[in-house]
């Protein structure tokens, strides 16, 4: 039924993203749009990706999570959903970058 929810973490040392006194980010949606990300990203291109976006001088990635899909229900994350940040997180680690997680919302 999904993964349950995780307590929220301490924020006596809130993790940073800078490089020095910047953060330099850029939002990924690999080729994909925002809408669609989600469901249609491609695993083999990730980590070309990330390299190439380490290459071009950004020290983070932002991500966008749709709470619409991430929990469908009440108490529970969708798996598949989890699994595709999970990798896309440690693949984000492998490449030297840090990760901003933006959480959306259903505008209706």
């Amino acid at each position: 039924m999904g993964h349950p929810i995780a307590p929220m973490p301490s924020n006596e040392n809130p993790p940073s993203c800078a490089s020095g006194d910047f953060i330099r980010a850029v939002h990924y949606f690999g080729d994909q749009w925002p809408l669609n990300f989600w469901s249609s990203f491609t695993r083999a291109n990730v980590e070309k990706d990330f390299a190439q976006i380490k290459e071009d001088g950004f020290n983070c990635v932002i991500l966008l999570l749709p709470m619409r899909i991430f929990m469908p229900a009440k108490e529970a994350i969708a798996e598949a959903y989890s699994d595709k940040l999970v990798f896309l997180l440690s693949n984000a680690e492998t490449a030297g970058l840090e990760v901003i997680l933006r959480i959306g919302y259903p505008y209706y």
